[in-house]
């Protein structure tokens, strides 16, 4: 892909959901929590290092909770809930755990 002054290029595979998914790094979910919620859980930091898992809640009431691998964790957390809607929160893998970079609420 060619670079664009003043555009940045990171490729992301979309996915909508609204069942428990398996994250895979470089993915962006846009997710439908219906009533019950719906669980998002990371992939291995130790295969998705310097990758990045983008989730964000667009409908329903229940909540999008994102778990971390196995025992891993999630800035030192089992798991991060995403209950308003509209919320959207970017991960970061480093290859031995994952890390929150941003949290947007609307």
């Amino acid at each position: 892909m060619a670079y664009t002054p003043g555009r940045m290029h990171i490729p992301f595979t979309r996915d909508s959901v609204s069942v428990n998914t398996n994250a895979q790094g470089g993915s962006l979910y846009l997710c439908d929590a219906g009533v019950a919620g719906i669980t998002i859980t990371l992939p291995a930091a130790a295969a998705s290092a310097d990758q990045m898992v983008i989730v964000k809640k667009t409908l329903g009431t229940g909540s999008v909770t994102v778990d971390g691998n196995g025992a891993e964790t999630i800035d030192g957390v089992a798991n991060k809930v995403i209950a308003t809607q509209y919320s959207t929160t970017i991960f970061l893998s480093d290859g031995a755990g994952w890390h929150i970079l941003n949290q947007l609420t609307i």
